[in-house]
């Protein structure tokens, strides 16, 4: 959680370099005005969400994942909905390509050390800072300091 506060605050709606509220959420409910195609979305440069998915591939299977939720579960596409971005997060974490990392952030006690493993190997952000593991640590200080048994990603 941690690595997510950094990224996005931990808001669904967080687009990339769009600070005022209004036009965030505008990037997610104009999509349909702002964007001729699914391609122009996928490989339009903004990260966005609560993992500020930005990398084409990425974005891609946010938006089928997305897609696909909305449809099973008969509701309106949302890309911005917390709960199917959590869902994503979670699948993402299982597939091939992240699968080695998250079973190693499910070994760990230390919380630098998953933390480090998310943000090298899930995050991959241009610039990596200290302020991913402050939160994480300021989360865990919250919410598990009495608990001797945890597993540190939640998930």
């Amino acid at each position: 959680l941690g690595n997510i506060q950094q990224e996005s605050f931990c808001d669904p709606n967080a687009v990339q370099n769009i600070f005022n509220s209004q036009k965030r959420i505008d990037y997610f409910n104009d999509f349909n005005f702002l964007y001729k195609s699914k391609s122009e979305f996928i490989n339009d440069g903004i990260g966005a969400g609560l993992c500020q998915w930005t990398f084409w591939s990425r974005k891609q299977n946010w938006y089928q994942f997305t897609w696909n939720a909305c449809n099973e579960i008969g509701k309106p596409f949302e890309l911005n909905d917390v709960n199917i971005q959590c869902l994503f997060i979670k699948n993402e974490l299982l597939s091939n390509e992240f699968q080695k990392m998250y079973l190693k952030t499910l070994e760990t006690t230390n919380l630098k050390t998953c933390t480090d493993l998310l943000t090298n190997g899930y995050f991959k952000p241009l610039v990596n800072d200290e302020l991913r593991y402050k939160y994480a640590t300021d989360f865990f200080n919250e919410n598990f300091r009495l608990k001797t048994r945890y597993n540190l990603l939640f998930f």
